[in-house]
């Protein structure tokens, strides 16, 4: 005799117990297709609470069956050959001690066979499962596992409730098809790349050396005037009137007076001058820590969006311009003070005089607004930059910022995220994403 547990899930799966050929798919002349109460319990628990109506259904259908067979004139024959009986109390068994555990549905069955094999040695106990974990606990414990034939199993048909999801997946696609599709993107940069690189230089030491060789060309060059002869006028070498016809300078008589607010001034200059040459290296090195990118809109959908906003967030750790502007320059050199009897018009003077340009008159600008207004940048611990587009036309990416960071410093450089959320007048929710800024140390 040959016993066949049989797992909830063949109940559910497969043909009906009488319609399967047990003694051709077991090889044996005699069969018993027991259910023990863990399958029962299973089955009356999916009646209800099935997340699929059609297995609701199922589970129902197959207890109404099962009950029919619980009274009447051999309602236990399912088939020639083949009886179906009901165990009515769960193993009396230590769960423990064959590993299984009591939590499990499955390890209820599989108890349930071990505790029969004990009472019938005589007899062939199997379990007709093809869950992989039951034949895994299955076959450790000493009973053999097979699986029905797929021939046997159920065609996978929808219930009403899944050609009723299809069908609104289908209509959702549709509309999908007819809205943008908004991303933002590094401008210039591959599509679908959302991270930019950039390498930033270690900084540069303060060079004394070249400093004092530049301060000694600029005292070359703006020296000290001498102290007036008795005529009242300053003692000039050759050289320098030469250079005084050249440049078109004008001489006239100076005084001690004068030579000595000139000289003062002189020294002032050069104090300057030694501080503009270490601002200047100090604003190189902050160069150095500037990285810029610009960012664009994207628009892979088959319509145009309308009205679009732009939310960024960058993080805290370096400073954070819109594009060039406001972006600290390279500092001026110092003018030399105005050497006394020329009327100003030295070397720096003539060049200021030839710089000197009419103002334009600035003429306002006539047609329609821009398209993409200006980032609006809010500081807070971190940025919150804002963005508008009035219109950006599916398949096509549009520019929409430059921005410039500044980090605070070479030891604080290193990669950051932005967040980003775009919304538009014709998308019904916004479109979140971020972009990576990947910085790297030479």
């Amino acid at each position: 005799m040959t016993y066949l547990f049989v797992d909830t899930n063949v109940l559910l799966h497969y043909r009906r117990l009488e319609e399967i050929d047990w003694l051709t798919l077991s090889k044996s002349g005699e069969v018993v297709i027991v259910l023990c109460p863990a399958v029962i319990r299973e089955l009356d628990h999916h009646k209800v609470t099935h997340p699929q109506n059609k297995f609701r259904k199922r589970a129902q259908e197959i207890i109404t069956s099962l009950h029919s067979r619980l009274s009447g004139v051999d309602a236990d024959v399912i088939r020639d050959g083949v009886r179906l009986e009901f165990l009515a109390e769960d193993p009396d068994l230590d769960f423990g001690a064959h590993k299984l555990r009591p939590e499990l549905t499955d390890d209820w069955m599989i108890a349930s066979g071990i505790v029969w094999k004990q009472k019938h040695p005589n007899d062939e106990t199997r379990i007709v499962s093809a869950d992989l974990g039951i034949s895994i606990k299955a076959r450790v414990s000493g009973i053999p596992v097979f699986a029905p034939l797929e021939t046997d199993k159920l065609a996978e048909e929808l219930d009403s409730d899944e050609k009723r999801l299809m069908q609104l997946q289908k209509e959702l696609a549709e509309i999908r098809n007819t809205l943008p599709s908004l991303s933002l993107c590094f401008w210039r940069e591959p599509q679908g790349q959302n991270f930019v690189r950039f390498c930033i230089q270690s900084p540069v030491t303060y060079d004394a050396e070249s400093v004092a060789e530049e301060l000694a060309r600029i005292r070359s060059k703006h020296p000290l005037l001498p102290p007036p002869d008795k005529r009242g006028r300053v003692r000039l070498s050759e050289l320098e009137r030469i250079k005084q016809q050249l440049s078109g300078e004008l001489s006239l008589p100076i005084t001690q007076e004068d030579a000595d607010r000139y000289n003062s001034s002189l020294g002032k200059f050069y104090q300057s001058y030694e501080a503009y040459l270490r601002n200047l290296h100090d604003h190189r090195n902050k160069e150095l820590l500037k990285i810029v990118f610009e960012t664009g809109l994207e628009n892979g959908g088959s319509a145009p969006a309308e009205d679009v906003d732009i939310h960024l967030h960058f993080p805290d750790g370096f400073q954070l311009f819109d594009g060039d502007d406001l972006v600290p320059e390279a500092p001026e050199p110092p003018s030399p003070p105005n050497r006394p009897g020329t009327f100003g018009f030295g070397d720096f003077g003539l060049r200021a005089f030839q710089n000197i340009r009419l103002a334009q008159s600035v003429i306002p600008r006539v047609g329609p607004p821009t398209n993409v207004s200006s980032p609006f940048i809010k500081r807070t611990n971190s940025y919150d930059v804002r963005s508008h587009v009035n219109k950006a036309k599916h398949g096509y990416t549009l520019r929409v910022a430059k921005f410039t960071a500044i980090f605070d410093s070479y030891e604080s450089a290193g990669s950051f995220r932005i967040d980003y959320s775009i919304s538009a007048a014709n998308l019904p929710k916004a479109a979140d994403g971020h972009l990576s800024v990947v910085v790297e140390k030479a």
